[in-house]
């Protein structure tokens, strides 16, 4: 599996699904071996998830995805990020998933208890990675007045 990272600085999900992570869809699904994609779409980024065939090898995935995707690279949007491409073997899939909920929480909150709960997870001797996707993170926001 691969995951190839794209970065459009104040994009919304949806801008993002549409201008970035579709038309990267399209092309992706043209590399043999191909079997699966999955997307990511949040604030500013969109990740997508490529899942190969079992017997792939990972040298001619990883350059044929390359390729596909810098060959293409006039079709994405003014703005975004060059692709950024992850290896991710088989131990690098989650085993476990956690979805935070309040009734009584914003996206802020919920982000910083899952910070915490981060922070403790990372602690665990068995625990390689925590990756925190989603909610409102903290922002400094700077308006002058003239």
């Amino acid at each position: 599996m691969l995951d190839v990272f794209v970065q459009m600085p104040g994009a919304s999900p949806e801008e993002i699904s549409q201008r970035v992570s579709l038309p990267m869809e399209k092309l992706l699904r043209e590399v043999p071996g191909v079997e699966y994609i999955y997307s990511i779409n949040q604030l500013g980024m969109s990740m997508l998830i490529v899942r190969f065939l079992v017997g792939s090898k990972e040298e001619d995935a990883i350059i044929q995805t390359h390729n596909k995707l810098y060959s293409n690279f006039d079709r994405i949007p003014p703005g975004a990020s060059q692709p950024i491409i992850k290896v991710r073997s088989i131990n690098d899939v989650p085993i476990m998933a956690l979805t935070l909920w309040g009734e009584h929480y914003d996206a802020y909150q919920l982000r910083r208890i899952a910070g915490e709960l981060k922070t403790s997870l990372k602690q665990l001797d068995d625990v390689s990675e925590t990756t925190i996707i989603g909610g409102q993170p903290r922002q400094l926001r700077v308006v002058l007045d003239t």
